[in-house]
């Protein structure tokens, strides 16, 4: 009987086998056939044919990899031409996201070996265990290390008199005629008059130094809980792609912002908050260097010998490093969200300006600003609140001591005029960015008003009523200590802060009848 051939091309008799033979052929008929219609078939045909060589392949692999080390790294491809929105946050990345994580990783908010890949991961979750106990005995240390030394000599009644004539009290010892002058007591000489009433000494310690420590810690522990535990520290790189995905990514935009303005204005923030911070350290060496209060040990350390006080004073350098970094990253990630969305909001507002977007997509974009006013008016907002508390009374109580300063030394109004620089231009850096931010957030309302007297493209009057309606409801506002921040609060507090000076200053309360102030 013959058997007739199948579709497949097999024979009806091999197709009820289940174990069928296959045809051998040579390499050059091979070639010639077609393939097989089966792709099972045609599967089959090709491994057979790679096979020869894959072994080849696999025996030599395997006699070098016993001698070989196979690393593997992970890198951005720099040939591919990317977009310019991504190469704009790929630069922003780089120039203002990476130098501020190491602040944070200085002060313990985010952990080491988080981008990388090594070879030993418990050494890193063992250096990710231990750096922020040291970090926090550092700053403990820091704010005993102020109170034993009285820091900034800040006291109003004793520091801003005129010690060059301080010497030793001298104690007669019963036994013998001569002096000695073993007690560490200290007075003061005016005209040869000895006066034990001005003893110089280290007071109002709770307002003037442990207030400030605890606000301070508090931020910290805020921080740590924000940055480490929770690790929000993405919502500054996700408020980032929001608004550059939103702007024109060249450098000439017209009158309305782009994504060079917005690196531009970060890597500022970033720059004023670096020479903050140096400018504050070089303030505070140079009040070791000061003869003023150099000659005066008032203080619990002032028996210590010479290298074990300049010991303690570069561990108090390195704990004040530590406490100026944190205030830096509280501020600058506070100032550079606020800068975004200010950013955020002008590009919306020229749309509207222009009419080239619909109000539906308006209250969208609008709608996404809230949310992320809302993540900044969070715990960010009662970070950035506690340090300025602290600021506050720092200026006070250094434009005090500088204008009631008698002590003709110019270390020493140096030292009190660059105090009060330093801390007032960190009080009103937060200040201001949050004014402008609510400030530009406010022309929606009139953009609103606008649009419902002269029209707004083809939208109807209940169209019209509905977007005012919802931007009276809408309250884009920054918010600080729970109280939105306006330029007019700001003015206002000026002003009366400027009177009540003038005022104390004419009456007499502050200073003498005859200073020149």
């Amino acid at each position: 009987m013959a058997s007739r051939p199948l579709p497949d091309g097999r024979l009806a008799g091999m197709a009820k086998d289940p174990v069928a033979t296959p045809v051998l052929t040579t390499r050059s008929e091979e070639g010639r056939r077609s393939p097989p219609a089966n792709p099972a078939l045609r599967s089959r045909a090709l491994l057979s044919s790679l096979e020869p060589d894959l072994l080849g392949h696999r025996m030599e692999h395997l006699s070098d990899s016993s001698n070989s080390v196979v690393r593997v790294e992970i890198a951005d491809v720099e040939d591919v031409e990317m977009s310019p929105t991504t190469a704009g946050l790929k630069r922003c990345k780089s120039q203002v996201l990476r130098p501020y994580r190491v602040v944070l990783q200085l002060i313990g908010w985010r952990g080491f070996c988080k981008e990388q890949f090594y070879s030993s991961p418990h050494v890193c979750q063992m250096v990710n265990a231990v750096y922020p106990v040291l970090v926090v005995g550092l700053l403990f240390y820091t704010y005993t290390y102020n109170i034993l030394v009285c820091q900034g000599r800040l006291n109003v009644r004793y520091d801003t008199q005129s010690w060059s004539n301080i010497v030793p009290a001298t104690a007669t010892t019963p036994s013998s005629n001569r002096t000695t002058s073993t007690l560490r007591t200290w007075v003061g000489l005016e005209n040869g008059t000895v006066r034990p009433d001005r003893v110089p000494q280290c007071g109002h310690i709770v307002t003037t130094y442990i207030i400030p420590s605890v606000l301070h810690f508090g931020a910290y522990l805020m921080g740590f809980i924000y940055f480490r535990l929770h690790e929000n520290e993405q919502q500054l790189y996700a408020l980032m792609e929001q608004v550059f995905l939103r702007l024109n990514p060249a450098k000439t935009a017209g009158k309305g912002p782009s994504q060079f303005s917005v690196i531009r204005r970060l890597r500022l923030h970033l720059f004023l908050g670096v020479a903050w911070m140096l400018c504050s350290l070089g303030v505070q060496a140079l009040f070791e260097f000061v003869p003023q209060w150099a000659v005066a040990p008032s203080s619990l350390l002032s028996g210590l010998g010479s290298e074990l006080h300049w010991t303690l004073f570069a561990l108090e350098m390195l704990g004040m490093l530590l406490m100026n970094c944190v205030n830096v990253a509280v501020v600058v990630n506070y100032t550079s969200q606020c800068e975004m969305l200010v950013f955020y909001a002008r590009t919306v507002k020229q749309r509207l300006q222009e009419k080239s977007i619909q109000l539906k997509d308006a209250m969208q974009e609008l709608v996404e600003m809230r949310k992320s006013i809302g993540k900044l008016n969070g715990v960010l907002s009662k970070m950035t609140s506690l340090v300025i508390l602290s600021f506050a009374e720092a200026s006070i109580i250094g434009f005090c001591l500088l204008i009631l300063n008698e002590v003709n030394d110019l270390l020493v109004w140096l030292y009190r005029a660059l105090y009060v620089i330093i801390w007032m231009s960190i009080l009103v850096q937060p200040l201001i960015t949050a004014a402008r931010m609510n400030a530009t957030c406010e022309r929606f309302h009139q953009i609103a008003l606008e649009a419902r007297v002269f029209g707004y493209q083809q939208c109807g009057i209940h169209d019209l009523d509905s977007f005012l309606n919802f931007l009276c409801n809408a309250r884009l506002r920054v918010k600080l200590f729970e109280v939105p921040v306006r330029a007019g609060y700001l003015i206002l507090v000026s002003v009366l802060v400027i009177f009540t000076v003038l005022l104390l200053f004419q009456t007499s309360v502050i200073g003498a009848p005859d200073l020149f102030f």
